[in-house]
């Protein structure tokens, strides 16, 4: 009885995993910033002697970044009749630039990018003859990358992505969504060093968030 429930389950997963793939849209984004993106840097620095904790201090930076554009992916199934779908997607950011850090010029050109793979859902609501969606977004930022001066000597990480929006779908094919979204990162440097027989133990680590607002132009196809 368990192996022919077993034999079932299988079967049945089969089955719908065989229905998702072969009723998947593609979808290709446009995507140009609308405003300003704001960038917090959060600084945490720590030194310790021997194991023995000598100094520790947190700093908040607020910035602003320059819009720019963005190009994105998304792989869907609709469900329920179409009120639900969901699905995995990425974006491809053309390089951003921190044009002001507490309101004061920086010293050098700083640029960065995020490569963010995530999971999607929209939900679907007919008003008139509009058919209106509100989007939800989650993942993580597989690149954290930027030119030299904003990598500096430090190693960039990802960090959590994360996104809401609203839009209306035009013919079935055409998507126009207006999104609100995070990327986090981490630059990490940690150095240590023998001094008169003492390990001094030096780590830096600038947690990066970047948020925007962001127009979206998405064209479906079916798979």
């Amino acid at each position: 009885m368990k192996k022919i429930l077993t034999a079932k389950h299988i079967i049945l997963s089969f089955i719908f995993f065989f229905e998702l793939i072969f009723s998947a849209e593609i979808t290709i984004k446009l995507s140009p910033d609308l405003f300003e993106g704001n960038f917090q840097l959060k600084t945490e620095s720590h030194i310790t002697i021997d194991n023995i904790s000598y100094y520790k201090s947190t700093t908040t930076t607020e910035g602003k970044v320059a819009p720019s554009f963005s190009l994105g992916l998304e792989i869907t199934t609709r469900l329920l009749n179409n009120f639900l779908e969901v699905g995995i997607g990425s974006e491809y950011q053309f390089p951003r630039t921190i044009f002001t850090l507490n309101g004061q010029t920086p010293a050098a050109e700083l640029k960065f990018w995020f490569l963010p793979i995530y999971a999607l859902c929209r939900t679907y609501v007919k008003i008139n003859d509009s058919l209106i969606f509100g989007k939800l977004q989650g993942g993580y930022n597989i690149l954290h990358d930027g030119n030299k001066e904003y990598k500096n000597s430090f190693r960039l990480v990802g960090g959590l992505h994360y996104g809401i929006g609203l839009g209306v779908s035009i013919e079935d094919n055409v998507n126009v969504e207006l999104l609100y979204s995070v990327y986090e990162g981490e630059h990490l440097y940690r150095e240590s060093n023998y001094i008169y027989g003492k390990k001094i133990y030096t780590e830096i680590k600038y947690t990066d968030k970047y948020s925007k607002i962001a127009a979206q132009l998405g064209f479906r196809f079916r798979i």
